[in-house]
């Protein structure tokens, strides 16, 4: 198999947005992550299976809130400050169940991009 480019997509929260709907669980993960994220691998981190109990419940805290809250899912990522064509370097979410919006995407969208990235591989 031969390698080449290819187009991935993401549908990011902003920043900003996840810690006025999750104040309190965003501060916990942040904390976590700062703890961590000049220790360990970014993906590793995203991954999860290398990371203090800490961080993953922190990060599950989020998670749960994110749900309870929006009734949406989001998942941790990770992309290279270096990698070709990223707009979206270092840590974010992705939010599931916006490609077709929702109910409860619907509410978000003004707070949701969807950003694109080539991946070599």
């Amino acid at each position: 198999m031969g390698m080449s480019h290819y187009a991935s997509y993401a549908d990011v929260i902003d920043k900003d947005q996840l810690k006025k709907l999750c104040p309190k669980s965003y501060k916990l993960f942040k904390k976590e992550l700062k703890a961590i994220e000049n220790e360990l691998n970014p993906f590793d981190i995203c991954e999860t299976d290398s990371v203090p109990d800490s961080f993953k419940n922190a990060l599950n805290a989020l998670q749960s809130d994110f749900n309870k809250t929006t009734g949406l899912s989001i998942v941790l990522m990770h992309r290279d400050d270096e990698a070709e064509g990223d707009f979206i370097p270092g840590y974010f979410f992705h939010v599931e169940g916006v490609y077709e919006l929702t109910p409860a995407a619907k509410k978000l969208k003004k707070y949701i991009d969807r950003e694109f990235w080539v991946v070599y591989g």
